[in-house]
């Protein structure tokens, strides 16, 4: 992934677990949590990428406007990552850091500086997606893998 389509859908897989981002039970409402789960091919799992002013809103395919945004604007550790309606609220907004394989990223929130990541740098089936302060884990890296 050296460069991103910014017409089509994603998916995107933690290198940690090998489970995709997900929306929590496929919930379209603003506030749904976001997960780690197996990657079986719903919309619920896919995602697009929209480019405003140098920074990503990661746009859900299922619940579309809705994006990534961190719970309540929070700049706590270990905040959760939900979906919510796009408002251009700088805790919507990503920078994506590739690493130098050209394949792995990092997603850096605009508002508070943490990176996406896995709760505990869990493994489990339905942990949560979450915001947390840079420290160099699997947990925090990420493929997105584009879809046919």
């Amino acid at each position: 992934m050296t460069t991103l389509d910014t017409s089509k859908p994603y998916r995107i897989i933690s290198l940690l677990s090998g489970q995709a981002v997900d929306i929590d039970l496929n919930r379209t409402n603003a506030g749904a949590q976001v997960i780690q789960y197996p990657f079986h091919n719903l919309d619920n799992e896919k995602w697009t990428f929209v480019i405003q002013d140098g920074y990503f809103f990661i746009r859900s395919v299922s619940a579309a406007p809705k994006v990534l945004g961190v719970k309540a604007a929070s700049l706590a550790s270990n905040a959760d990552v939900v979906i919510t309606d796009i408002t251009g609220s700088p805790d919507q907004m990503w920078t994506l850091e590739m690493d130098g394989d050209g394949c792995t990223f990092a997603a850096v929130n605009k508002k508070s500086g943490k990176l996406l990541a896995v709760r505990d740098a869990s493994y489990d089936q339905s942990a949560h997606i979450v915001q947390y302060p840079r420290n160099g884990s699997m947990s925090q890296k990420w493929i997105a893998t584009l879809l046919p």
